[in-house]
């Protein structure tokens, strides 16, 4: 497994979690828990992969802005054409 599709996981995980509980306060402590709980497969998985837990804490953050990023386009793209609704 790759760097990327190891990403990928965190970024789902992340996702997952803003589903359930919203946007983590604190990502870093949430890239802890990820790299913490992790079982014997996904050890030897991010190992081979050379993951260490910065590239958790980066994946996490990236994440949460990514989420942040798509709230923030939705609410311009709903702006932008109710402005234009009302223009017409």
């Amino acid at each position: 497994m790759t760097r990327t599709n190891i990403r990928t996981i965190i970024s789902d995980l992340v996702k997952g979690y803003i589903k359930q509980f919203g946007v983590p306060h604190q990502p870093k402590e949430l890239a802890g828990a990820y790299w913490d709980i992790r079982h014997d497969d996904e050890i030897e998985r991010d190992t081979a992969a050379d993951v260490i837990q910065l590239d958790y804490e980066l994946w996490v953050i990236c994440a949460v802005a990514d989420f942040k990023t798509d709230g923030i386009l939705e609410q311009f793209k709903f702006y932008t054409t109710k402005n234009k609704q009302n223009d017409n």
